[in-house]
C-alpha cells in the first residue's frame, strides 16, 4: 500500500478538511509513538497497546495505509504474543510515520505542531 492513501487524501482535499485534519492528525500520530515508545521501555503492555490501537485508527483516519497496515499487524501481534523483546520494533512505525509526514508535506500538509518522531528513543 502506499504511503498516503492517495484516493482517500483526494477527499479530503476536495472537502476542504485536508489542512484541518491532515496536520492534527500527524501531530497525535507523533504523540502515540512517543507513548508506546514510552510504555514499551517501562514494560507497559497496557499502555503500548493503547497507543498502538489509536496508532491503528490514526493512520486509517488520516489515510496513511502502510502505516495503518503496519501498527494494525504489530496490534495484532502485541495482542497475541506481549511486548517484543526487542523494543527496537518501534522503529519501523517512526520510519513510516516519517516517510508519510514527507509525502504529505509534498501535498502541503504539515503537522499541528513541529514533532519529530525521533524526540523519544527506546
Amino acid at each position: 500500500p502506499g504511503l498516503p492513501h492517495t484516493a482517500r487524501n483526494d477527499s479530503f482535499r476536495r472537502l476542504g478538511m485536508q489542512n484541518e485534519l491532515l496536520p492534527e492528525a500527524l501531530t497525535e500520530m507523533h504523540r502515540k509513538l512517543q507513548a508506546l515508545r514510552a510504555a514499551v521501555a517501562a514494560g507497559d503492555r497496557k499502555t503500548a497497546e493503547d497507543a498502538l490501537h489509536a496508532l491503528v485508527g490514526l493512520g486509517g483516519e488520516a489515510g496513511a495505509q502502510a502505516l495503518h497496515e503496519l501498527a494494525r499487524r504489530q496490534y495484532r501481534d502485541l495482542l497475541e504474543h506481549g511486548l517484543p523483546q526487542d523494543a527496537g520494533w518501534t522503529q519501523d512505525i517512526a520510519r513510516l510515520l516519517d516517510a508519510t509526514q514527507a509525502a504529505l508535506k509534498q501535498l502541503g500538509v504539515e503537522p499541528a505542531a513541529q514533532t519529530s518522531s525521533h524526540s523519544l528513543r527506546v
